[in-house]
């Protein structure tokens, strides 16, 4: 009897992995191409019952679990290691001894930072209390539009933060950096693109103009991007404090 529950929890494993496959270039070509298409979708889907949503295209954390946390946790963690170590936060051996789940969870913490601020700011720009109900839509929209922008524009950031930082003056740049330094052009031009997909869904939720809707769009990004910027100056006071013994 275990023998044939192991069977089928293995069929039923497989055959959801096949249905991700198939659903997650759907799903990708889908925000991509209809960026207006993302919040309605959401707020219809989120309408249904637990167990009849998302059912044509990857659920908003699946998708961006797989298309984002996934890449960057065997792509872009050399970063991670080198700022920890370099900075003695955590010593190699230390990261060696983590499990790969409590490694994948921190950077997911880490880049929920984007999606989460966006949709904090736009709940209170629509004047909705901050709430598990209230924020879920908003949330789920922001993380299928801070997918794609984060395994194209994050990781390329990664990698040249990595360049650049961990690099040393007698070290010569090898061809697989040059890759990574196209591959954060070709982040830089789909930036514009992610804009103007926050641009879309910042009108259609709080009904602005142009150029103010714009305008928070812009706002929001500098924000995210500073509530970053500030957990690493923390880590690395951490660091100077430590070293200097207090």
């Amino acid at each position: 009897m275990d023998f044939f529950r192991l069977v089928h929890s293995i069929e039923e494993l497989v055959f959801r992995f096949s249905i991700w496959l198939l659903l997650l270039p759907k799903t990708l070509v889908q925000i991509l191409r209809h960026p207006s298409w993302v919040q309605p979708y959401v707020n219809s889907e989120l309408d249904n019952d637990h167990d009849s949503r998302f059912q044509e295209f990857l659920s908003p954390i699946l998708f961006w679990v797989i298309i984002a946390v996934v890449p960057i946790y065997y792509l872009g963690f050399d970063f991670f290691q080198g700022f920890l170590t370099n900075l003695e936060l955590m010593e190699s051996e230390s990261l060696d001894k983590l499990s790969p789940e409590t490694i994948m969870a921190g950077i997911a913490f880490f880049l929920i930072t984007g999606p989460l601020t966006f949709s904090f700011f736009l709940e209170r720009m629509v004047g909705d209390p901050i709430s598990y109900t209230s924020i879920r839509d908003t949330f789920y929209t922001q993380v299928y539009l801070f997918g794609p922008v984060q395994l194209i524009c994050g990781l390329g950031q990664l990698k040249l933060f990595k360049i650049i930082a961990f690099t040393t003056e007698t070290e010569e740049i090898s061809d697989g950096d040059v890759l990574w330094l196209v591959y954060f052009v070709l982040g830089g031009f789909y930036s514009f693109v992610w804009l103007y997909q926050e641009y879309i869904v910042f009108r259609q939720t709080l009904n602005k103009g142009k150029l103010k809707s714009l305008f928070l769009v812009l706002f929001c990004t500098v924000i995210s991007y500073f509530i970053v910027l500030l957990i690493m100056s923390v880590l690395a006071t951490v660091a100077v404090f430590r070293m200097e013994g207090f």
